[in-house]
């Protein structure tokens, strides 16, 4: 054998060896024509022209038909970089994203189950707001009428003390001061009083919806 024909079949040998280590694929969705390493096959790729991923699944270069890769599922929320299937990275990108989606789960359990159990008083007691929208009106009621026998007795004695300037000066002056002093005074303990039941009919209300939610 001559030294040209030695290096034509060696380099032809190279070739062939070339050939055998590249797979033809071919992208499941628009059909784009890709020459990869033949050890790419079985693993995970994107099209480079529509970002399908797929399962690189092709045939050596030379043979009649080239491989078609298999399109693979949408990945988990959490599977962020693609390694090969069945491997050590693979698996643990399975377990994070099970554990993650066992977390939301809990985690929107929990949220339900808070929202349950927040149960207004009126669920347990539904006259509750009638009764006690009644006892805010009798209140308001009696604040006002109160509020009004106030004001005329208060009118009654300036007139009396008035017409009493003539004969009696000491006297209707006593009475002056004194409703000027008491005035103020009984405005504010008629008010005092007004937020006295109003703050009873809240502490009732509160107290219905505790127990409203602790016996649930």
């Amino acid at each position: 054998m001559s030294a040209s024909n030695f290096y034509n079949s060696i380099v032809k040998f190279k070739k062939g060896l070339h050939e055998m280590a590249e797979i033809n694929v071919s992208c499941p969705l628009c059909g784009h024509q890709m020459t990869l390493p033949a050890e790419l096959n079985g693993q995970r790729g994107q099209c480079p022209n529509c970002n399908q991923a797929f399962l690189i699944s092709g045939s050596p270069i030379g043979q009649p038909t080239g491989g078609l890769g298999q399109p693979l599922p949408p990945p988990l929320p959490s599977a962020s970089v693609q390694h090969t299937a069945g491997g050590p990275s693979d698996f643990g990108s399975t377990a994070s994203a099970a554990f993650s989606t066992v977390f939301e789960k809990a985690k929107s359990a929990a949220i339900d189950s808070s929202n349950k159990k927040s149960v207004s008083g009126n669920t347990r007691y539904p006259n509750l707001s009638k009764y006690l929208s009644i006892v805010d009106t009798v209140i308001k009621v009696c604040f006002w009428i109160a509020l009004v026998l106030y004001s005329i007795v208060l009118v009654v004695g300036f007139v009396e003390a008035i017409t009493m300037l003539g004969g009696h000066t000491m006297e209707a002056l006593g009475i002056i001061v004194g409703l000027i002093i008491a005035a103020p005074l009984i405005f504010l303990w008629l008010l005092f009083c007004r937020l006295c039941g109003y703050a009873s009919s809240e502490l009732i209300r509160v107290l219905m919806d505790i127990e409203a939610n602790t016996r649930r």
